[in-house]
């Protein structure tokens, strides 16, 4: 190879070299600038944070679907807030998928409540597309509601207790998620995550965020209950 040639290589190898250690570089600052923001909204709400996160919440979340999907999860960002009977989290979830030059990583954040005197059939709750409507042909199970359309059409809503899970979405249940497209909730027992997939929930918008999760839980609460006082009944 002439001397010309070996200099255009290297030359091409260092600016290959240059973009990726910038985009490198601002992809750190922007994730320090994020953490620290994160803090001080936890500072301000005088919650406990946790920048490098928590392996445990991870292994206590391992039974949702979304935290076994990818590979390389990692949690981040990790605010708590805890009460006698109510766990609560939001943080930074990531996970890769594929390989090569489709390789992804995904980051969203992500709130979970635990409470004890919650047990929720098992459920996952997601936006509806058109490949869900053609599987709803050929029997792909989603459960509707006729006196909700609009919620029907929006969400996958899924589950193997039905019963159970149409007593859960009473009116106002189905009323707070046609407000709030996009969401993504699993439901286990005494604990559910709720999500937006592939988006970081804005340092300003973590009060709003956890609000709205509360807002759900008492809504869960006060349909469990009254399922639960049914299934009672219907035993006597």
């Amino acid at each position: 190879m002439r001397q010309f040639d070996l200099i255009i290589v290297a030359a091409i190898i260092l600016g290959v070299a240059l973009v990726i250690g910038t985009v490198a570089l601002f992809g750190a600052r922007a994730r320090k600038k994020r953490t620290a923001a994160l803090q001080a909204v936890a500072e301000s709400l005088g919650l406990p944070f946790l920048a490098a996160g928590d392996s445990s919440i991870a292994c206590e979340l391992a039974a949702f679907q979304l935290f076994s999907r990818g590979r390389r999860q990692r949690v981040t960002n990790l605010i708590r807030a805890e009460t006698e009977d109510i766990r609560t989290a939001i943080f930074d979830y990531q996970y890769t998928i594929g390989s090569g030059k489709s390789k992804q990583t995904i980051h969203q954040t992500v709130v979970s409540l635990q409470a004890i005197d919650l047990a929720l059939p098992d459920f996952s709750l997601r936006p509806e597309n058109l490949l869900h409507k053609i599987g709803g042909w050929f029997g792909y199970a989603d459960i509707d509601f006729a006196d909700h359309p609009v919620f029907s059409r929006a969400f996958l809503l899924r589950g193997s207790n039905e019963q159970a899970i149409r007593r859960l979405f009473a009116p106002g249940v189905l009323e707070y998620f046609e407000q709030r497209k996009g969401l993504y909730v699993e439901a286990r027992g005494s604990r559910f995550i709720y999500y937006r997939p592939r988006k970081r929930v804005k340092p300003g918008e973590v009060q709003a965020w956890l609000n709205d999760s509360w807002t759900l839980l008492q809504l869960f609460r006060a349909s469990a209950a009254t399922y639960n006082r049914q299934d009672v009944q219907d035993r006597v």
